[in-house]
């Protein structure tokens, strides 16, 4: 997470927060829960900022609200193409 946090742009972060971190199965690896059922749109904005400010030397990330929206639309395009490779 601490190097996505000095990324040009928030969409790794968000998605970290979003999905969590998970091993490749039966890997060993870091863990983390992903928040995307238990923190709000506004939440997950303002936890970046605090993230950002808090962690890095970087000046916080502008449109972080529209990375969001990207990145959720993207998140629900996978899932539907996930489906849809499923589905008979």
């Amino acid at each position: 997470m601490s190097s996505s946090l000095g990324n040009p742009r928030p969409d790794n972060a968000l998605r970290i927060v979003r999905e969590g971190i998970h091993p490749v199965a039966g890997g060993a690896g870091a863990v983390m829960p992903g928040f995307a059922d238990a923190l709000t749109d506004a939440q997950v904005v303002a936890l970046m900022s605090y993230l950002r400010s808090t962690f890095t030397d970087h000046a916080p990330w502008p449109g972080v609200e529209e990375a969001l929206r990207r990145v959720k639309k993207d998140d629900s395009r996978q899932r539907n193409a996930q489906r849809a490779r499923v589905s008979p």
